[in-house]
C-alpha cells in the first residue's frame, strides 16, 4: 500500500527526485540504480513533474510539492493507493486540476484508490463507490448517483449537494400532506406511511409555478452559472436553483410546486444533522 498525506510531507533538504526516490531505497526493495531511475523518471513523466526533479523540496508551490508527494507513492507500484485529503492544501484552482489528473492517473494506472475528503464535489466527480461516515458510523454506501437521489437518511442528503437540500416536514390531514403551516404539498401515494414525515425535495426539482400558495422571494443568490431563489415555504427556508437567466428578484411572488418522484421521504424520527 501506498499513503498520501493531507500535508505534503517531503523531506526539505532532498531534492524532489530525491524524495520520490526515498521509499525505493528501504532495506529489502533490492533495487538498483537504474530501476530506480526508471521509476521516478516514469512517475515525473505521468505526473509532469520532469522539470523539477533536481529542484529542492522548500523551491516548490503547494501543488508540485503534492506531485512529488503522489510521485513517491506511485513508484512504489502499490496494489492500492491510500489518500488522505490530499488536495484539501490547494487553493480552489488548482485543487480541481489536480482532481481531474487524480481520476485520470488513477484509471491509468488500474490501482484501486481509497480516497478521504469533506468535499462532496470530490466524491462525487472522482468515485465509483462512495462510503459516507458520520460519527464513526457507516451512514450509507452506493454509487455517487444513488446517494445523491436516494439518500438513506436527512443526514446522508445533507452532506451531498450543493445548494443543500430542502428538508420539509409533514403530516397527513386525510389523504393528503401537509405542511406545518397547514399548506397541502401533495396527495398521500400507496405505500407510504401515516405518520409524519420529512420530505427531502433537491433544490433543482423546486418549481416556482404550479403551487396553491405563493410566497415572496428573499433572496435571490448569483453562482454564476445559476441563480439561487430562497424563500420561505410551508414554514421551512427553502432554496431553488433556477437558469442564470430567469428573470427573478427579491420581493416576486412565486407559487413552488414540487413534481411527484422528485423527492424523498424519510420517517418524522429521522436523525436530522443540524
Amino acid at each position: 500500500m501506498a499513503f498520501v498525506f493531507q500535508n505534503f510531507s517531503l523531506y526539505p533538504d532532498l531534492s524532489a527526485r530525491k524524495n520520490m526516490e526515498f521509499p525505493l531505497r528501504a532495506p529489502g526493495r533490492r533495487l538498483d540504480e537504474a530501476a530506480i531511475r526508471e521509476r521516478v523518471e516514469w512517475a515525473a513523466a505521468l505526473l509532469k513533474i520532469g522539470h523539477l526533479l533536481e529542484r529542492k523540496a522548500t523551491r516548490l508551490s503547494g501543488g508540485e510539492m503534492q506531485r512529488v508527494a503522489i510521485g513517491r507513492a506511485i513508484v512504489r507500484r502499490p496494489k492500492l493507493f491510500l489518500m488522505d485529503e490530499p488536495l484539501t492544501n490547494l487553493d480552489a484552482k488548482l485543487r480541481e486540476a489536480l482532481r481531474v489528473e487524480l481520476v485520470a492517473l488513477r484509471r491509468e494506472l488500474g490501482v484501486p484508490m481509497i480516497y478521504v475528503t469533506h468535499d462532496q464535489a470530490e466524491a462525487l466527480s472522482m468515485g465509483d463507490r462512495i462510503v459516507v461516515l458520520a460519527n464513526g458510523r457507516v451512514l450509507q454506501t452506493g454509487s455517487p448517483e444513488a446517494i445523491y437521489r436516494t439518500p438513506a437518511s436527512p443526514e446522508v442528503a445533507r452532506q451531498v449537494g450543493q445548494p443543500r437540500i430542502n428538508l420539509i416536514q409533514l403530516e397527513l390531514h386525510g389523504e393528503t400532506w401537509l405542511t406545518k403551516t397547514g399548506h397541502p404539498l401533495f396527495p398521500r401515494s400507496v405505500g407510504q406511511p401515516q405518520s409524519p414525515i420529512i420530505v427531502g425535495v433537491r433544490p433543482e426539482n423546486v418549481r416556482l409555478t404550479g403551487g396553491a400558495h405563493g410566497v415572496s422571494v428573499e433572496l435571490v443568490e448569483n453562482t454564476g452559472p445559476a441563480q439561487v431563489a430562497v424563500f420561505t415555504w410551508g414554514g421551512e427556508r427553502v432554496h431553488a436553483l433556477l437558469e442564470k437567466e430567469a428573470p427573478l428578484k427579491v420581493g416576486d411572488t412565486v407559487f413552488p410546486h414540487v413534481e411527484s418522484g422528485h423527492f424523498t421521504i424519510w420517517a418524522q424520527d429521522s436523525v436530522v444533522s443540524p
